[in-house]
């Protein structure tokens, strides 16, 4: 019989078995702002195939922007900024807070994620890139790394089209001067779903306390495959089941907040 330890949450608004998570070595790669990743293979630590338990939606309150050009092929690259928010009052949840790439059908998620009380770092704030599933139903992540209330992450992402579609994912800490990245396999999705989110895993609706407070994502950038600014319209999107005084803005293109009551 399986145990709550066996599975663990991962933020695509699902818990998997621990065997489906898959961490990967530290590159000790650096990139700036302006940089266009050059793919290079990393090394897998574990993956083994087991079944997933039932997904857990509990994406709280997100901003949503889908890619509205007729060229078919959707989003390429991601930068943008944001500070690590006061963290909880009360512990008890696994929160992440990231912004993120999808694919129409929510299948295939890229995300360089910012987390609170994940696996055995309890009530901590920690940051790494993800990426998932992959063909087995694995999500992928970089190194775990530390982070602080005040500091600020800088979040990346870039397909390398002419490879046929690998993806690298970096979050930075610009105050710590770390940083956690990962490559996907090469994917053929065409990622058309912009978000910017707060996931609480295994959310008491009524535990207001257990959230962190407000955060916002900033000087955010999108290009396209043809190496166009891409511009984004943002709408705010609110658990149905949220019990707690949580919402979703976009004041611009670039700069979109998750409001939480702390």
């Amino acid at each position: 019989m399986s145990s709550p330890t066996d599975y663990v949450y991962v933020p695509h608004g699902k818990r998997v078995r621990t065997e489906k998570v898959v961490a990967h070595e530290d590159t000790n790669r650096m990139v700036s702002p302006a940089d266009v990743a050059t793919m290079q293979s990393e090394p897998e630590v574990t993956s083994q195939q087991n079944p997933e338990v039932p997904d857990v939606h509990e994406w709280l309150a997100y901003t949503l922007g889908t890619y509205n050009s007729n060229d078919g092929n959707g989003f390429k690259r991601y930068q943008g900024y944001f500070v690590v928010p006061t963290s909880p009052p009360t512990s008890g949840d696994v929160d992440f807070l990231f912004p993120a790439f999808e694919d129409a059908d929510y299948t295939t998620i890229v995300q360089p994620v910012l987390q609170w009380d994940w696996g055995s770092y309890t009530d901590q704030w920690t940051y790494s890139a993800w990426w998932g599933p992959d063909s087995s139903g694995a999500y992928h992540h970089g190194p775990v790394k530390a982070a602080d209330p005040g500091d600020t992450l800088y979040g990346y992402m870039n397909v390398d089209s002419s490879s046929g579609g690998q993806w690298y994912i970096e979050m930075q800490n610009m105050d710590k001067g770390t940083s956690s990245s990962v490559y996907s396999d090469y994917l053929t999705l065409d990622f058309t779903h912009a978000f910017t989110t707060l996931e609480v895993a295994a959310y008491n609706w009524g535990r207001c306390d257990q959230l962190p407070g407000y955060t916002t994502f900033y000087n955010q950038a999108f290009e396209n495959f043809a190496g166009q600014s891409v511009g984004v319209n943002w709408s705010g999107i609110v658990n149905s089941n949220a019990q707690c005084d949580v919402s979703a803005t976009a004041s611009s293109s670039s700069e979109t907040t998750i409001h939480t009551p702390n």
